[in-house]
């Protein structure tokens, strides 16, 4: 029992030291395969419509910026900019959506209606009524829709990263302690709401936890020393998903080719949502109010409630229609994306000009392309002890590696380690450094590895890592912690 799980996980880890994760390159392909949805002419209009209307009653809106009255301090401070980042346009959206299913809840609605009543020349009772359920309606049902997508998007990713953590005792902690982080964090939540919480700080709330979850996963994958030794030996988690969690939503990382591939679109409906809140919040204020500084504003709308209100209603259903077609295609698109390629599949290049500094705790190599006759020279130090090395060659269209340095402990940490390795055909050098003889001592390796002239040009690539480590007690303590963030990272 015991020995064959032990040689299953350690057949697991093998199988897993071929994958890379995934880059910009190969997701930039497969997105190639879901042409962009163009937000319809339509709806582009609409929105230009919606912020005209704003601005005849007194609010300007400019880039998430509204400028207007003094007066209208309220609805101004309702306007926001699209973030940058693609999960955070969804949670805004998502608030927005909220807030104006807010304003038409019965108790917010109720001084509204009582004003609309008290002018029946406004708008006829009939269509009124009808309007207000045709918006919940659309409202809701785009609330859900929005939610339904977050938490597909959850159950997703922690399905890639579970195929990677060990299907025994060790998911059962990872996942109960999963469930006390999000208890906790929803009971964050719910205390702010209890204290009176605005639904805009509410989903503030909810970003900043989302990127707390964030940070934890970089700070895993930037794990050495004992803190990284429990991740890999005791909670079964292999190199690859490490290196995935430290860079995967890195402003320049993989994921943000989906940004900048599909963010504009997204940015499009963050705005056009907002500024349908702004518009329906104006528009209430001014029905309400008895301030008659605003006397001309509020016949204004009371004389055009009608076509304000029908106006709405299309803005909401267009909206409904449209996020929720661009939705299903992210939808479509995360279901099938790749969060890991075979090394072989990769056309990479991590030449090292420059010299480069990484953390080794158990195995780094890098991968440089090669044309018949390139010459790879490469240099290299550690700090404090030795290291194995060995260079190989993977030709183009082969499977098989040719040894061309041996793999040998070198006593790096002495002097530099220098040398040259020849290619005799298309393909990759691969450089490699072991150091999982060493259980708990990472190696800090500095090195440089380039073809030279011959070949082509010479190339260089990032490729390193900067971690530190604490005692081994606080080590443990916050691994045991912070188990739980790796089933917890969400798409960009």
């Amino acid at each position: 029992g015991k020995r064959w799980k032990r040689t299953r996980a350690c057949t697991l880890m093998e199988s897993f030291d071929n994958l890379v994760p995934i880059t910009r390159e190969v997701l930039r392909e497969y997105y190639a395969k879901f042409p962009v949805i163009e937000s319809s002419e339509e709806i582009k209009g609409v929105l230009g419509e919606l912020k005209n209307e704003c601005k005849e009653l007194g609010i300007t809106l400019n880039d998430g910026v509204a400028e207007g009255d003094a007066d209208l301090e309220e609805v101004k401070d309702k306007a926001i900019a699209p973030p940058h980042k693609m999960d955070e346009n969804v949670w805004r959206g998502r608030q927005q959506l909220e807030e104006i299913e807010f304003l038409l809840s019965p108790e917010q609605l109720e001084p509204v209606e009582t004003a609309v009543k008290g002018n029946p020349t406004a708008i006829d009772g009939a269509v009124w009524d009808e309007s207000i359920k045709e918006l919940r309606a659309a409202c809701k049902q785009s609330f859900q829709r929005v939610e339904e997508f977050q938490k597909e998007g959850m159950k997703k990713v922690q399905s890639v990263i579970s195929t990677f953590l060990p299907n025994d005792w060790r998911m059962s902690v990872v996942k109960a302690q999963q469930e006390r982080s999000e208890a906790s964090r929803e009971a964050q939540v719910a205390a702010l709401i209890e204290s009176g919480g605005s639904i805009k700080e509410k989903y503030d709330l909810y970003w900043q936890l989302q990127l707390q979850r964030r940070d934890t996963l970089v700070q895993i994958g930037n794990a050495s020393g004992v803190y990284k030794a429990i991740i890999q030996y005791i909670g079964g988690v292999p190199q690859v998903l490490l290196d995935f969690v430290k860079t995967v939503n890195d402003n320049n990382g993989p994921m943000d080719e989906l940004r900048q591939t599909y963010g504009p679109q997204l940015y499009f409906f963050t705005e056009y949502i907002n500024t349908l809140n702004v518009y329906l919040s104006l528009v209430f204020f001014y029905i309400t109010t008895e301030d008659e500084k605003h006397a001309a504003h509020k016949k204004q709308v009371l004389d055009s409630l009608t076509a304000r209100m029908k106006l709405a209603v299309k803005a909401l259903e267009l909206y409904k229609q449209e996020a929720a077609a661009y939705l299903e295609q992210q939808r479509q698109i995360l279901e099938g994306s790749p969060f890991f390629v075979a090394k072989g599949d990769l056309a990479v290049d991590e030449s090292a000009t420059e010299t480069k500094e990484t953390v080794v705790s158990k195995k780094f190599e890098i991968r440089v392309r090669a044309t018949p006759g390139a010459v790879l020279e490469y240099n290299f130090t550690t700090v404090g002890k030795d290291i194995e090395f060995g260079v190989d060659f993977e030709a183009k269209g082969t499977t098989a590696a040719k040894v061309l340095v041996p793999q040998k402990r070198c006593n790096s940490h002495v002097s530099p380690v220098k040398g040259e390795a020849t290619a005799d055909a298309e393909g990759c050098f691969v450089v490699k450094w072991d150091n999982s003889y060493s259980w708990l001592a990472s190696k800090t390796l500095r090195y440089t590895a380039f073809v030279t002239p011959g070949t082509g040009t010479a190339t260089g690539a990032s490729s390193g890592a900067d971690a530190s480590a604490g005692s081994d007690e606080e080590e443990l303590k916050r691994a045991l912690e912070q188990a739980d963030a790796l089933t917890s990272t969400t798409h960009k």
